[in-house]
């Protein structure tokens, strides 16, 4: 298409030079034509005017000596003026030929002066004078004679010319008409041809760019296009199909990635660095919603102070300062669900920086497990150091309680004592007896007996516990001051399975709760057993009470040894229920609040392999 253009302008200033100069050619000889003609003209009123005053010395002659004749002065100024006239002759530019006849013509006009002026000379002599004028008569009809002979065929040249230049001027009139007409009638049609071809390849080639743009990288172009807008087609149809794999890897990496950042196990956040808005949550995925009980869609637009517990929120702006800084920090802190639960979490952060804007990339770990963990790591070491403390105890303190009891029972018995007396040595046999039962008690913390499972009916066990409770609560060794009044209510679903479990143990386990509840009522209240069964592997049991309940400190030290809020407790008795239920791959859960009750959720799985207790 280029070379077609190229082609067509040096075609077209050809033409359009060439005619120029034709037309210039043509109008310089148009011009010569009428200069000649001009020429000619000149010539001939020259010679006419020559004629003319050639005549008028003629007549003047004649007239001489006649009573017409004229003054000297005015032959005189006849005279002058042939000369003159011929004169100017001589001074204009002819040919080499005109110029030498125009010479010997000024020969003859010298003649003809001299003759004149011998014929106003002579005076006396008349025959001389009349010879004189005759010779001077006979001299101008020659030089009129050779005048027109020279000028013989003037008027005829004059009209060849004049018929001349009319033609040419006709003929560069047409040209110029056929130039002016056709020329820019042939630059239209090289316009349009040249204006259609190449509308038509960038209306196609546009249409094409807006098929691309509105997101259909399959369209190609096909269409048959002329020269280089066929090799614009290909590249176009290439550039289709690079554009389309390039989108395909793009889509396939985002695909991984986003597979990667939904299926990860720990929680991602990506949140705003900057501004007012930092710390809102911009991206996150499903891993932190499940951690935090939210949508992802709730998780948007939060920001991460909401999910922070109240003591670390004024830690976040040091933290983001630091990643601002370019530091990837790693700290550990207390995140909140959507149900007010916290949880402990590890996190590590840093910046990301993604189209000039800067974000922080930051992920998530739940360690609740890991911290259980080392609670119960730190749990078998206090259980190893108070077993040892219980043996050294069993051993060191025994012995001594028992000769001390039977000491005191001995005197108590033989000696004659007042009653205030025997009251003392009671009193000591009492706390002789409680020392005792803390020893068997802190020996069945460090070293409790293992369980013999058994099949048996759980149900049954409840409600055996509960009667115990029952006549416990009715002893009147149980109460000093005013009897409790404490109702029991049992909600056992029915279809609970036979259950793989030591019973004494469990029985053991579900009795120390339920004391528990009846010591936590001031006076009236309820204490609820529950017992359920979802037809999975595992039964949950709540022994649930309306007492006093448990504060915060209460709920995070409850199953610890020697934790007690009671005035003569041991500390031992949900520190033991907690590792019997442990014993029974189970677990023991608290939840009360101060003044509220409490409710003590036991989970324990139906069945139990006897090797698994054995290692």
């Amino acid at each position: 298409m280029k070379r077609k253009v190229l082609i067509g302008l040096i075609t077209l200033s050809l033409c359009f030079t060439f005619g120029g100069l034709y037309i210039t050619e043509a109008m310089n000889g148009v011009i010569d034509n009428l200069q000649n003609i001009i020429l000619l003209q000149q010539v001939g009123f020259q010679r006419k005017t020559l004629l003319t005053q050639i005549k008028e010395v003629q007549t003047d002659l004649l007239l001489k000596d006649s009573p017409h004749a004229t003054s000297l002065d005015t032959f005189v100024r006849h005279g002058e003026a042939v000369e003159d006239s011929l004169n100017s002759c001589l001074d204009c530019h002819h040919p080499p030929n005109l110029q030498e006849n125009i010479s010997s013509l000024a020969t003859i006009v010298e003649a003809y002066q001299k003759k004149l002026s011998k014929v106003y000379t002579l005076r006396a002599n008349t025959r001389r004078l009349t010879e004189a004028k005759k010779s001077a008569y006979d001299a101008g009809e020659h030089l009129q004679y050779e005048l027109n002979k020279l000028f013989l065929g003037a008027d005829e040249k004059i009209a060849t010319s004049t018929t001349h230049a009319r033609q040419s001027i006709a003929a560069s009139r047409q040209l110029l008409i056929f130039f002016v007409t056709i020329g820019p009638m042939i630059i239209l049609v090289a316009y349009f041809y040249f204006f259609g071809r190449f509308s038509r390849a960038v209306t196609i080639l546009s249409g094409a760019i807006k098929k691309v743009q509105g997101g259909n990288l399959d369209y190609r172009i096909r269409e048959k296009l002329d020269d280089e807008f066929h090799q614009l087609a290909s590249s176009f149809n290439n550039m289709g199909i690079s554009l389309k794999e390039q989108c395909r890897l793009v889509e396939s990496i985002q695909q991984r990635y986003r597979i990667l950042f939904e299926s990860a196990g720990d929680a991602i956040f990506i949140m705003e660095a900057e501004g007012d808005n930092a710390g809102r949550i911009i991206s996150a995925n499903k891993a932190a919603a499940d951690m935090h009980g939210y949508s992802v869609d709730e998780l948007h637009d939060m920001n991460i102070s909401e999910l922070d517990d109240t003591k670390s929120t004024t830690e976040i702006p040091a933290r983001i300062r630091r990643i601002l800084n370019g530091e990837w920090i790693k700290y550990m802190v207390t995140h909140k669900k959507k149900d007010g639960t916290t949880f402990p979490i590890e996190a590590s952060a840093g910046l990301l920086e993604c189209d000039s804007h800067k974000y922080v990339l930051a992920f998530d770990r739940d360690i609740s497990e890991r911290v259980k963990a080392e609670e119960a790591l730190q749990r078998a070491r206090q259980l190893a150091m108070v077993g040892e403390m219980a043996a050294g105890l069993a051993h060191e303190i025994k012995n001594p309680l028992a000769g001390i009891k039977v000491s005191i029972e001995i005197l108590a018995s033989e000696l004659t004592l007042a009653q205030e007396d025997k009251e003392v040595f009671l009193r000591v046999i009492q706390e002789v007896n409680r020392l005792e039962t803390l020893l068997k008690n802190l020996l069945n913390y460090a070293r409790p007996p293992k369980p013999y499972f058994d099949a048996g009916d759980l149900n049954v066990l409840l409600l055996d516990s509960v009667k115990n409770a029952k006549m416990t609560l009715q002893s009147p060794n149980y109460f000093s001051e005013k009897k409790k009044d404490i109702q029991f209510i049992t909600e056992l679903a029915p279809d609970i399975p036979p259950v793989s479990a030591d019973f004494a143990q469990l029985q053991q386990i579900f009795l120390n709760l339920l004391l528990n509840g009846i010591e936590a009522i001031p006076r009236a209240g309820t204490i609820t057993v529950k017992a359920t069964w979802n037809h999975n592997s595992m039964i949950q049991v709540t022994i649930a009470d309306t007492g006093k309940g448990f504060d915060e400190e209460g709920l995070l030290k409850a199953f610890h040894p020697f934790y007690t809020t009671k005035p003569k407790g041991s500390g031992l008795g949900l520190a033991i229920t907690k590792r019997l239920v442990e014993l029974h791959h189970g677990q023991i859960d608290l939840i009360s609040k101060k003044g509220a009750g409490a409710a003590f959720i036991i989970t324990l799985p139906v069945k139990h392999h006897h090797e698994e207790v054995e290692r």
